[in-house]
């Protein structure tokens, strides 16, 4: 059997059901031929003592960064990928692409992937930048987001705004908290809108792209899913049923994907407004197991035990590729449907 750790730096408050999410990853992997074992880190040294002591043959690493002895942020996916480490996920420079609303959004519009049209603005100095070109174009409603943030973190009832008063006072708010901000056309009133978020497993030519819509279980004056309303469970993602919907939102988001360098997982949001479909983010190292990554990959008839293995299958395949001697297990073979192992192109 293989031998997988799970990393995790825990938020506080989270140490708990942190735990208890990832314990859920080792019995599923377990299944599927691996032998994982989960640990909570803090800090450079105590990751790199635990590769040292423990010497895995595969890593997942549900974080971007832990902290050094000075208390500096050190790239952890950096850090394993210098060690040689077999890890699942994306390369660490399609990571930081997509850690930037901003970023990505400027990669998609190169790429010419449809996306809201949008202004960034950060402080130098004391001084708002940007500010001025979005008050201009006036191309109200807005929606203000933290440009480095995940989760709906940062957004709340005042975050769209219809008007110079408010869009001043909302920038100036967000930039006295983060450090750049990102401001979008808001096209959440339109009278089609539809939110999707989009689950991808595989690497290259060889993805499973699982789309899901996702519905507010309460009216809202300005619809925006925000933070709270996820925890609330106020949210809820629905497997799309619709053959041809669902042809339509797979195309479009292999486009988002494949523009920004993703692999092995990844989740885009995208919406439909006034008939065209438009990419709005892509979470990189997105929660698993995850409620909405469970409904992704239950339109492809997978569980979570297999969704979670078949983003495993993906590492491996991919390291494969690349010249690492890994072997998938017999277990995983049997778990997952003859389809999922043809799409990740295996045998």
């Amino acid at each position: 059997m293989l031998k997988a750790l799970i990393i995790n730096r825990s938020k506080p408050g989270c140490e708990q059901s942190d735990a208890a999410r990832f314990h859920k990853m080792v019995k599923a992997l377990k299944k599927g031929g691996i032998i994982a074992s989960y640990h909570p880190l803090e800090t450079k040294n105590t990751l790199l003592d635990l590769l040292d002591s423990e010497q895995p043959e595969i890593v997942y690493c549900a974080n971007y960064f832990v902290t050094d002895d000075d208390g500096s942020l050190i790239n952890a996916q950096a850090l394993l990928d210098e060690r040689g480490i077999c890890r699942v996920g994306s390369t660490v420079e399609a990571l930081e692409l997509v850690l930037s609303k901003s970023a990505l959004k400027q990669q998609w519009v190169k790429d010419h992937v449809t996306t809201p049209r949008f202004f960034v603005l950060n402080k130098i100095d004391g001084q708002v930048r940007g500010l001025e070109t979005a008050l201009q174009a006036a191309d109200y409603p807005y929606i203000l987001k933290p440009d480095l943030e995940g989760n709906s973190r940062g957004l709340d009832s005042s975050s769209v705004v219809f008007d110079d008063l408010n869009l001043m006072k909302k920038a100036h708010a967000l930039l006295e908290q983060y450090e750049k901000v990102m401001v979008e056309k808001f096209l959440g009133n339109a009278a089609d809108f539809h939110e999707y978020t989009v689950g991808l497993i595989g690497s290259g030519k060889h993805l499973i792209v699982m789309p899901a819509e996702i519905r507010l279980k309460v009216k809202k004056q300005v619809r925006l899913v925000t933070t709270a309303d996820k925890e609330q469970h106020k949210t809820q993602a629905v497997p799309i049923r619709d053959i041809v919907l669902s042809r339509k939102l797979s195309g479009f988001a292999t486009q988002a994907f494949s523009s920004a360098g993703v692999s092995d997982y990844a989740r885009l949001d995208m919406i439909m407004a006034q008939g065209t479909l438009y990419a709005i983010e892509i979470n990189g190292l997105p929660m698993i197991p995850d409620k909405w990554f469970e409904a992704c990959a239950q339109g492809v008839q997978m569980t979570e035990d297999q969704y979670l293995n078949a983003i495993f299958l993906s590492c491996i395949l991919r390291k494969q590729a690349e010249g690492k001697n890994i072997q998938v297990p017999v277990e995983m073979r049997r778990m997952l449907p003859p389809q999922v192992l043809t799409s990740l192109g295996f045998g």
